[in-house]
């Protein structure tokens, strides 16, 4: 059994963005709002910019002789010159996924069942998705960040019937990985947050139109009487 709670915080800032009346939101509207894509294009833009964050992390320089993308000139522990500027870098990087709405995707094991088996479904069902938001590439950040889900899930060897397991999609790619109540492992990656989203709510996910629909209905409610 599976369910989608989206946070209180997220559905202020869905009433807030829009000027819509609530009967006017619709599957597609709320999809846009859940599951942006330019969070995933900033991740692409990251991978991008690995080159730039192993180049050297100082550029010895007398005098000022104009800005270097990625550098910010000043006089610190290795002398005067251009320093990488790591925290302008994640302050822009914070920028872009600022507005990224949470939500809870929950779980119920409705029969004991091995975690390899949920693993193995994990992973036919988010590869594809993951490898289609990489442009077809097979290795990339939202591949390696599926691989560390899925060896987590396998650690656990077996689920009992009724046990919880909860992905909790945080703003900035954060996706915490909860058994239980208890958080088993904290991943960054916009590519999986969004692929596991995708897996439920997409257009090709395993919600039913009746259960989108009953999910419009709540969030029309809930947000008239925000």
């Amino acid at each position: 059994a599976y369910g989608l709670y989206i946070s209180q915080e997220s559905l202020e800032k869905l009433r807030l963005s829009s000027n819509q009346h609530p009967e006017d939101i619709t599957e597609e509207s709320l999809r846009g709002f859940l599951m942006p894509r330019e969070p995933i294009e900033l991740e692409s833009q990251m991978k991008r910019k690995e080159s730039l964050k192993a180049a050297v992390p100082f550029i010895h320089s007398k005098s000022f002789v104009g800005r270097k993308d990625g550098y910010v000139f000043k006089r610190d522990k290795d002398g005067l010159g251009y320093y990488l500027d790591k925290q302008g870098e994640a302050i822009r990087e914070m920028k872009g996924t600022e507005k990224y709405p949470s939500s809870v995707l929950r779980l119920i094991m409705l029969r004991d069942v091995k975690t390899d088996h949920v693993a193995h479904g994990f992973d036919r069902t988010l590869l594809w998705r993951i490898r289609d938001l990489q442009n077809e590439e097979k290795q990339g950040p939202g591949k390696e960040a599926l691989r560390k889900f899925t060896d987590f899930l396998r650690r656990q060897k077996e689920w009992k019937k009724g046990t919880i397991l909860d992905l909790v999609r945080l703003p900035h790619g954060m996706v915490s990985v909860r058994v239980d109540g208890v958080e088993g492992i904290l991943l960054h990656s916009e590519m999986l947050s969004y692929a596991i989203l995708d897996a439920y709510y997409g257009p090709k996910g395993h919600f039913s139109a009746a259960c989108k629909e009953d999910l419009i209905e709540r969030t029309r409610e809930i947000i008239t009487v925000l």
